[in-house]
């Protein structure tokens, strides 16, 4: 029996080192990648270059600072750069940890995906929805240039995720997160995966609705069934049976000056995103509101994001009380599509 204590440099040290088994599911992305040394095209190398990597940079100090041994399993589902990303690839991201984690007898003391960092956002998300019931923790990793290269913050993302596993482990706590180095050094930002932004243009930064620094220890603990969510049912209900994400039409707008509202006779629902303020052109000469009616008339359902509960309201804002808006309140835009997308294809 391992008696824990906490000395003062904050890790963990015990009479027998404890085995801490983590699942590995790499997909992809730059941080696979290595760059061509003539042309300077990044393509995908290894999938598991970020583990070998960490193996001979950081492994065995981790293990020293927490008196454990860390052995991984590395299964690789599919390996594309992330802005191919499509719902084949969600799909076999669930089945390929579903059955790991759900299927078998395992001992893992938690799971890191690897992926890219153009669609970061849409797997955290994408894992935040399916796997709420995961009573561990699992941690999406991903990089701003391939790992061997000088500014590459991958391997920083990587040592994070483990320490957090560990100390989970170590501790009982338990979630499911996105981790990003935004410039700061060698200090890594955790944050609720359903709660990340999409990268603003020509930038390396993530940020996200609520850092899990400023949220304390209720991320940790998430609570089941947010947003309308059955989150202990949903993935066994995508895993029982749903329709190819592939034929689920969901379309995802953005607001811009002069928008025309689109026709939508083919699509299931419409996501919008808003404004920072959580406004959209809803004026007369908009044509938001006979959207609406055509929205009504083809059972299309409208779903509208970014708008923080409890904000000042807008006049722009007053049509959303229309039986024909769903407002997800202090939900992003890619949690918003993403929940859409994946609870409709549950319905034929």
């Amino acid at each position: 029996m391992n008696i824990l204590c906490q000395p003062a440099h904050g890790g963990y040290m015990s009479e027998n080192k404890r085995a801490i088994k983590i699942l590995i599911v790499a997909t992809g992305g730059t941080i696979a990648c290595r760059s061509d040394q003539i042309s300077g095209i990044r393509n995908i190398s290894d999938p598991y270059l970020i583990t070998d990597i960490f193996k001979d940079n950081g492994k065995e100090a981790l293990e020293e600072n927490y008196a454990v041994n860390i052995e991984f399993e590395l299964i690789s589902p599919y390996e594309i750069l992330s802005e191919n990303l499509s719902g084949d690839e969600i799909e076999k991201l669930f089945f390929a940890i579903n059955e790991k984690l759900f299927e078998k007898d395992n001992d893992y003391a938690g799971v890191i995906v690897t992926t890219g960092s153009d669609t970061y956002a849409y797997v955290c998300a994408a894992l935040r929805l399916l796997f709420s019931d995961y009573e561990k923790t699992m941690v999406a990793v991903c990089a701003n240039d391939p790992p061997e290269d000088e500014n590459s913050n991958g391997l920083l993302h990587f040592t994070a995720a483990c320490e957090m596993i560990v100390n989970n482990a170590l501790s009982g706590n338990r979630g499911i997160f996105g981790v990003y180095e935004n410039g700061h050094g060698n200090t890594a930002t955790f944050y609720d995966a359903g709660s990340i932004l999409p990268q603003p243009a020509f930038s390396d930064t993530i940020s996200a609705y609520v850092p899990l620094d400023e949220a304390g220890s209720d991320l940790l603990n998430m609570p089941r069934g947010e947003m309308g969510v059955p989150s202990s049912s949903l993935r066994l209900r995508f895993k029982e049976g749903h329709r190819p994400l592939k034929d689920v039409k969901v379309l995802l707008i953005k607001p811009y000056p002069g928008m025309r509202y689109p026709d939508i006779k083919e699509a299931e629902a419409v996501v919008f995103d808003t404004y920072h303020s959580g406004t959209l052109p809803t004026d007369e000469k908009s044509g938001f509101k006979e959207f609406l009616e055509r929205a009504k008339e083809s059972g299309t359902i409208v779903i509208i994001s970014g708008v923080k509960k409890g904000a000042g309201v807008y006049a722009s804002e007053k049509i959303y009380e229309d039986d024909a808006v769903n407002v997800l309140y202090d939900v992003t835009s890619v949690m918003a599509y993403m929940q859409t997308w994946i609870m409709l294809s549950l319905h034929g």
